[in-house]
């Protein structure tokens, strides 16, 4: 799936992918890509690049949370 979002300071692309690996395994994969349209916009990106491993690290567990909530769901639906 891609999604394109557009606002008055930032325009962002995300792309998130999901690929089956077995029959109760499946992959999520998730890229934003996100270009500032103005000075405010550039500094608040340059100061998440500077925190990009901490950023990173706690994305990374709120994506891991929210697929797990998705599994388990699916599971009481089965």
């Amino acid at each position: 799936m891609r999604f394109h979002t557009n606002s008055p300071n930032v325009s962002v692309d995300t792309i998130v992918e999901l690929v089956a690996l077995s029959r109760g395994r499946t992959r999520l994969s998730f890229v934003a890509d996100v270009h500032p349209k103005n000075l405010g916009a550039r500094l608040v990106l340059q100061s998440l690049k500077l925190a990009k491993s901490s950023v990173t690290r706690r994305f990374e567990q709120r994506i891991a949370t929210y697929a797990r909530e998705l599994e388990d769901r699916y599971s009481q639906r089965s």
